[in-house]
């Protein structure tokens, strides 16, 4: 049982370093987005994540609320890349794999 246990958890730790969200909604006047993953994909209210589009970063996302599959994420504006701002369809990943 303890075995079993034990690959289940490191599945679950495996399954959520592999997060690829996407942003589905973006209020750049309020600053925030919506990202189509939520508590089923392991998000918490303390997870970091990056906006990426290609191969370049676009920002990182401070989490304000997290349900059933969507996260409102604030848009940290002071790590935008300059002249970029998250759009729908840009990919969000952890920022910190998870141990």
């Amino acid at each position: 049982d303890e075995i079993v246990t034990r690959i289940a958890a490191r599945k679950k730790a495996f399954d959520r370093n592999s997060l690829t969200a996407r942003v589905v909604a973006v209020n750049n006047d309020w600053g925030f987005v919506i990202i189509d993953a939520g508590e089923k994909e392991g998000i918490t209210p303390d997870t970091k994540l990056l906006v990426t589009r290609g191969t370049a970063t676009i920002g990182k996302l401070s989490i304000l609320t997290v349900a059933g599959g969507r996260t409102v994420a604030n848009i940290l504006g002071d790590t935008l890349a300059p002249g970029m701002a998250p759009a729908p369809g840009d990919k969000v990943i952890l920022e910190n794999l998870f141990q």
